[in-house]
């Protein structure tokens, strides 16, 4: 059942962003001369990349994955007991 939670959650950011981008792309195709397909792309790209880097802002730039080397000493298997 969390698996298809999780999916959901996925699948309604995706729209949003996609949708977001659309919108953007559509109305940047009012404001300038393109084809509607170029402006669409624009829109969904930059929407993608500033939810990125706002998520990214909001976290403090930090990665989920980052540890202190300190606390990690690949010889302490080495030493004799």
């Amino acid at each position: 059942m969390s698996v298809l939670f999780t999916i959901l959650i996925w699948l309604f950011v995706h729209l949003f962003v996609l949708g977001l981008g659309v919108g953007t792309g559509l109305l940047l195709r009012l404001v300038l001369p393109m084809d509607t397909g170029q402006a669409v792309l624009i829109g969904v790209v930059t929407s993608a990349v500033s939810i990125y880097f706002f998520t990214r802002v909001m976290n403090g730039g930090e990665d989920a994955d980052d540890f202190d080397d300190d606390d990690y000493d690949e010889d302490d298997d080495d030493e004799p007991a």
